[in-house]
């Protein structure tokens, strides 16, 4: 499935997600947020996020140790390059990794294996 598309159909099932993280809603900007998920930048960070969760082992419940703002800088660090906490998030989802938004609303925690399994 094409990145843009995987972007679509997560972001229907989760009508809050924006660039910046879960809850989008309550920030200013929503939509122009909401789009910068789908755009180019947007569609290249999901695509660096999703390799690098594929190499890391799931877990059927998240892990509370693996949140979606850290994870998403380990992989900017992997990859030499940004990646947004949306599109961490994104990516996530389109693999199947299971999710849980965490107090701060903005992040997630990720249903991956501990550091010791990263790439």
């Amino acid at each position: 499935m094409m990145a843009h598309d995987a972007i679509s159909q997560v972001m229907a099932r989760c009508p809050d997600l924006t660039i910046d993280g879960l809850n989008g809603r309550k920030r200013e900007n929503f939509d122009e947020r909401r789009e910068a998920l789908l755009s180019e930048s947007g569609v290249r960070e999901f695509e660096i996020a999703r390799v690098w969760l594929s190499e890391v082992p799931a877990r059927a419940t998240p892990n509370k140790v693996c949140d979606s703002y850290r994870v998403k800088h380990v992989i900017e660090t992997w990859a030499g390059t940004y990646v947004a906490n949306g599109a961490c998030i994104a990516a996530a989802l389109s693999i199947g990794i299971a999710i849980a938004e965490c107090p701060s609303g903005i992040n997630a925690w990720l249903g991956i294996a501990g550091q010791r399994k990263w790439p």
